[in-house]
């Protein structure tokens, strides 16, 4: 599967093959269910290179998960262990948390004001 940049999508190389992390409203919604963390302070942690490997684990579980993939979180952790650690999923992560939603969310504004 090859990630569509316009739905937010980002390619990550997990397991030895290359997957898709998709941003879509469920796959955001159980990330910060399950971290108990927001989008926001979730980014805020990739950028201080603070984010810790289940929460690291949880996001990509969640949108590998939306993209159709059938794996469970431990699965993606041991990934994560085996690709070198958190550190090397801090770009694909950050991108996801900070390319995603704004994607996803994409709104077209009226170009006339409301009367």
């Amino acid at each position: 599967m090859t990630a569509n940049s316009h739905r937010g999508e980002i390619a990550v190389t997990l397991g030895g093959v290359q997957r898709v992390l998709r941003p879509d409203f469920t796959a955001l919604s159980r990330i910060e269910t399950q971290t108990g963390k927001t989008i926001q302070q979730l980014t805020s942690l990739g950028i201080s290179l603070a984010l810790g490997v289940t929460d690291m684990a949880i996001i990509l579980h969640c949108a590998l998960v939306a993209s159709g993939e059938d794996v469970d979180r431990e699965t993606v952790g041991q990934w994560i262990i085996e690709g070198g650690g958190a550190v090397e999923f801090y770009q694909p992560v950050g991108m996801f948390l900070v390319y995603g939603p704004v994607s996803y969310t994409h709104l077209t504004l009226p170009t006339t004001p409301y009367v």
